[in-house]
C-alpha cells in the first residue's frame, strides 16, 4: 500500500516495479477524491485499466489511513510493504495542544502496525532533522519561535515541530506556513516502539533544490504518457539506469551543508 499517494506522481513507476515483482496486490491511498482520481487517471492512461494490471489487483481507498487502518484490521486484511513517501507521516498530528498531537500520531502508527503483516515492512521517508542541514536548522527556529517568541505554544512537542514557508507558492486566501512534526531520531523511535515497531534499515538521502535546466529536462524527460509508456514498455533495469542518469544531468544540488535538503528513509518491522 502507497498511502498519502497524492496525484500519483509515483503511480506508472510503482505499478511497474510491482508488476515486475509479482505483488499480487497494490493499494493507493489519498485523503482527497481529486488525488485518488488524477492517480487511477494515470494508471489507466498507462495500462487501458486501473483496477488490474497483468495479474496484479489495484485498489483505491480515500480518506484519513487511520480509520482505514483501523477498519481493514478489523476485517483481517494485511500488508506486506507500506509506503509513505513525500514526507507523510510529518502531516500527522492535531496541534490543537500538545496531548491532542500526541495522541494523534500514537493512534496513527498503532493503525499502521494493525494492517502491517507479521513478516512485513512500514517504509517512511522523514524529513532528516538530527543531522547538518536546512530541516535542522529550520527545527531550531521554530523551537525558537514556539517557545521563546509565542511563550512556550504546544509545550512538550514544540522542539520536534517544522514550520515552512510557502507563501511563493501559496493560493490567494490559503495560510502560507506549513507545520510539520519532525521528532529527532530517538523520538521518533519510542513513538514507533509504543506503536508495537522496531527498526529496521535506514538511510540519508539528499533532495535536489532544483534543476540545471528545466527545458532540457522536460524535453528528455517527456511528458507523462511518454514516461509512463517507457516505464511499461521496457525492462525495470533500463528504467532505473535512465532516471539515474537523467537525476546526474539535470538535477541540482547545493554545497553549502546549511541549505542542503536531508531526507530519512526507515523500514520498521513488528516487533518479534
Amino acid at each position: 500500500m502507497d498511502f498519502g499517494c497524492g496525484p500519483g506522481r509515483l503511480a506508472v513507476p510503482m505499478v511497474a516495479l510491482c508488476k515486475d515483482l509479482g505483488i499480487e496486490e497494490l493499494a493507493f491511498n489519498d485523503l482527497l477524491p481529486a488525488h485518488i482520481a488524477t492517480t487511477r487517471q494515470k494508471i489507466f492512461e498507462a495500462y487501458q485499466n486501473d483496477k488490474q494490471v497483468g495479474s496484479m489487483k489495484i485498489t483505491y481507498h480515500t480518506g484519513d489511513i487511520t480509520t482505514i487502518a483501523e477498519e481493514m484490521s478489523s476485517g483481517g486484511i494485511d500488508y506486506d510493504v507500506l509506503l509513505a513517501n513525500w514526507f507523510v507521516t510529518a502531516e500527522i498530528g492535531d496541534l490543537s495542544s500538545a496531548e491532542a498531537h500526541l495522541a494523534t500520531r500514537q493512534r496513527f502508527y498503532q493503525a499502521i502496525a494493525s494492517i502491517t503483516s507479521s513478516k512485513g515492512r512500514f517504509v517512511e521517508q522523514i524529513p532528516a532533522v538530527s543531522v547538518a542541514g536546512l530541516y535542522r536548522l529550520v527545527r531550531l527556529k521554530t523551537f525558537y519561535v514556539l517557545q521563546q517568541l509565542m511563550e512556550g505554544t504546544l509545550e512538550g512537542v514544540n522542539e520536534h515541530l517544522l514550520i515552512t514557508d510557502y507563501s511563493k507558492s501559496a493560493q490567494a486566501g490559503s495560510i502560507p506556513q506549513h507545520i510539520r512534526s519532525v521528532p529527532d531520531n530517538g523520538y521518533h523511535r519510542a513513538e514507533l516502539l509504543r506503536a508495537g515497531f522496531e527498526e529496521g534499515e535506514g538511510s540519508v538521502s539528499e533532495l535536489p533544490i532544483g534543476t540545471r535546466d528545466e527545458e532540457g529536462l522536460k524535453i528528455e524527460f517527456g511528458d507523462e504518457k511518454e514516461a509512463a509508456g517507457y516505464f511499461r514498455d521496457n525492462p525495470l533495469e533500463d528504467v532505473v539506469s535512465h532516471y539515474d542518469r537523467l537525476a546526474k544531468d539535470f538535477l541540482l544540488y547545493t554545497t553549502e551543508t546549511s541549505e542542503k535538503k536531508k531526507a530519512r528513509t526507515i523500514s520498521w518491522g513488528l516487533a518479534k
